[in-house]
């Protein structure tokens, strides 16, 4: 099995949206959190992902 999360380059949130980019696919995905948007902040970067601004 292998890791997917290697696969992502990066992510941005805004609010309680999460946006998570594979630049070599070109493909965004898209998910809205709502109030637990800062647990999945935490997940992200317990994942490695860097957010960019």
């Amino acid at each position: 099995m292998t890791n997917i999360w290697i696969e992502f380059d990066f992510y941005n949130r805004d609010g309680d949206h999460f946006f998570i980019y594979i630049n070599k696919s070109k493909l965004t995905y898209h998910l809205m959190a709502g109030e637990k948007a800062d647990d999945v902040d935490q997940f992200l970067k317990g994942k490695g992902l860097n957010k960019k601004q």
